[in-house]
């Protein structure tokens, strides 16, 4: 999700909360441009790993595997290959980007060698970037609705104390002629 206020991109994993800034790494790209991205992540120039390795499951970064790419190599290791990154912008119904949803891949092994992402994987997740977002935007509503609900029954309130101030002030007014 972007943090419109902070220029962040942030993500939730678990209780964990990882934030960076927008346009840093393949995510912060899409989420600068809107652009979606996909392809070998470890082969990207933009691929930043304080950024991009937030959509990577901390296996990835473990040398205990022969398909994963080790910590200080991003490099294909022996029987691997760099893990495929999908990037699509989530967009509001004004088309303003709220959001990136990102998919991984595992770019490792005999059993998937060559894997990529398909076009219908691109409209799967196109279509879930749709889902998401209209459901980000009725929960933003409904707080906008909520708050302005609670304004109108605080005014409601004030307004009625007003009423009785002033009723009882005039009828203090007309009981004394």
């Amino acid at each position: 999700m972007i943090d419109k206020r902070s220029s962040e991109v942030f993500t939730v994993s678990g209780s964990s909360v990882k934030r960076c800034t927008i346009g840093c790494g393949i995510v912060g790209h899409c989420a600068r441009t809107g652009e979606s991205v996909f392809g070998d992540m470890f082969l990207d120039e933009r691929f930043d790993e304080a950024v991009d390795g937030m959509c990577l499951s901390a296996d990835y970064f473990s040398s205990s595997k022969s398909h994963i790419i080790t910590s200080t190599s991003y490099g294909p290791v022996v029987g691997g290959g760099s893990p495929k990154l999908l990037c699509i912008a989530v967009r509001n119904c004004e088309g303003g980007i709220i959001g990136v949803l990102a998919a991984t891949m595992s770019g490792g092994g005999s059993h998937d060698a060559g894997a990529t992402f398909s076009q219908q994987d691109c409209l799967v997740l196109q279509l879930m970037a749709t889902y998401i977002a209209g459901n980000i935007e009725k929960i933003a509503a409904k707080k906008v609705l909520k708050s302005a609900s609670h304004n109108i029954v605080a005014c409601e309130n004030t307004l009625k104390r007003e009423i009785e101030r002033r009723t009882k002030e005039n009828s203090s007014s007309f009981s004394n002629w």
